[in-house]
């Protein structure tokens, strides 16, 4: 759950008061580790297992997660939209004034211009 632990690193642990200097340790400590340590359960398969043993590295604690889109500034989004209608007009503009001979020659009907 976040929040619930405190990880460190070897340097500030070291670097507190009260904490040995060498955070190495020998042999025979190891040993005596190992044999103090929980015996493995063997699961019978089939055979149905209580959550707790289910695994080590899953908790039930839940925790939700709610994400929000961050805000946009509004200034910004004015502008953007200033701009694009602009980008709109103009292009629709240039399309219109290209297209406008042609527009014009077929509403005449009958004139037609050769060039030379």
């Amino acid at each position: 759950m976040a929040g619930s632990i405190n990880p460190q690193r070897p340097e500030d642990v070291l670097g507190q008061d009260n904490v040995v200097e060498d955070i190495s340790t020998n042999e025979t400590e190891m040993k005596r580790i190992v044999v103090e340590a929980l015996p493995v359960k063997h699961r019978i398969p089939g055979s149905e297992v209580h959550a707790d043993e289910e695994s080590g590295m899953w908790s039930m604690h839940e925790e939700l997660v709610v994400w929000r889109e961050p805000q946009r500034p509004t200034s910004f989004l004015g502008a953007r939209s200033i701009f694009m209608v602009g980008a709109v007009l103009s292009v629709s503009y240039a399309l219109i004034r290209s297209l406008e001979p042609i527009l014009i020659g077929t509403q005449k009907g009958s004139s037609h211009k050769y060039y030379v």
